[in-house]
């Protein structure tokens, strides 16, 4: 505040009490340039040209009151005002607030040289109320930001549900019928050369093939166990099918119990694991990861955790791992992610969203 020249405009027709004024800012700490004007038009001159800092200006003038000031110049309003009388009363100081005065000021010899600490306190309340003021258009925005997300994600996984089940509906249902004629082919037909038996065996390894594509592609898009049973079950079945690959070992512990999950929360959760375990699969060399969701008062907890190589991450770009990936859907619904790794010490995710996100 010191550190800048503060621009006053000083609203006074009475020479001794603007002096006294005058040398109170000179001797005082505070940088400032001082205008003084002694009329009401003068005054609406200097503000029509540009906003002081603040203005101090006397409620009677001789042409006529101060508080006619609040609502004049460039920028009405936006520069800060105090009133100052010489016959104060309760009723006068109640007119100039309402009229949009941040202070009144009873003039003696006292207050007129305490000057400099009354408008010292007032920028110091102006810069909290414009900080708490930016604080909460931050978070407007960020509201904003998050609901309209939120929309794109609801958006995106209604588009994928209905691409999961054409695609179950359509074409694994046609596949898994080709098979299953095949097989009865396979049955009806003589194998007499090896040529033959070996052109059967390659169809029908291809048709398996493409039979077990189309519900990966409908697993990735939207695993079928969410609708069905929802995300404790989905994450069970998640787990089978990672222990039957290679290591690592997945334990998954999930002592939750939930009414119904809203289904863009319930998939956000399913691609928080999924990525969380796929990271550990791809980076940690562990031999084991352990998946916990719980439920801790008002929060839900997903943890995933692997005794792997670790890492630094502070060395690690915000945009690789699938990091981000996990923190953006976490910071869509109010939550909040923690990455927690060590060199040779393994690493745990932990997630935490709040009751609001799935109420």
């Amino acid at each position: 505040m010191n550190e800048r020249t503060l621009r006053i405009l000083l609203v006074e027709d009475e020479a001794d009490h603007a002096e006294l004024i005058r040398r109170a800012f000179q001797s005082s700490t505070m940088t400032v340039d001082l205008t003084v004007v002694e009329t009401l038009r003068e005054a609406e001159a200097c503000l029509a040209e540009s906003t002081p800092d603040l203005m101090i200006a006397d409620l009677l003038l001789p042409d006529g009151r101060g508080t006619e000031l609040l609502s004049a110049g460039e920028q009405p309003g936006l520069c800060p005002t105090v009133i100052m009388t010489s016959f104060g009363n309760e009723l006068a100081a109640v007119d100039a607030m309402k009229a949009g005065a941040v202070d009144y000021v009873v003039k003696s010899a006292t207050s007129l040289a305490d000057m400099p600490r009354t408008v010292g306190r007032l920028l110091r309340e102006q810069q909290l109320q414009w900080e708490i003021e930016e604080h909460k258009r931050a978070e407007e925005t960020a509201q904003a930001e998050r609901q309209m997300l939120r929309r794109l994600l609801e958006s995106q996984d209604r588009q994928r549900q209905l691409i999961a089940y054409e695609i179950h509906d359509g074409l694994a249902q046609q596949l898994a019928a080709a098979v299953l004629r095949f097989q009865k082919f396979e049955q009806l037909q003589d194998k007499n050369t090896k040529e033959e038996a070996d052109a059967l065996n390659a169809i029908r390894e291809l048709l398996d093939g493409c039979l077990l594509e189309s519900r990966r592609l409908i697993s990735g898009l939207r695993p079928p166990t969410l609708d069905r049973s929802g995300i404790v079950a989905a994450i069970e079945e998640l787990v089978r099918e990672s222990n039957e690959q290679a290591p690592p070992k997945v334990e998954f512990v999930g002592n939750v119990d939930f009414d119904g999950l809203p289904p863009l929360l319930e998939n956000s959760i399913f691609r928080i694991v999924q990525e969380g375990l796929a990271n550990a699969r791809r980076h940690s060399h562990s031999d084991k990861v352990r998946i916990e969701l719980a439920r801790q008062q008002d929060q839900l907890r997903i943890e995933i955790r692997d005794w792997g190589v670790g890492f630094d991450p502070e060395g690690v770009e915000a945009d690789r791992s699938g990091l981000e990936g996990i923190r953006e859907r976490t910071r869509l619904f109010g939550g909040h992610a923690v990455v927690e790794s060590t060199p040779g010490e393994g690493t745990t995710i932990v997630v935490t969203l709040p009751e609001e996100a799935w109420c």
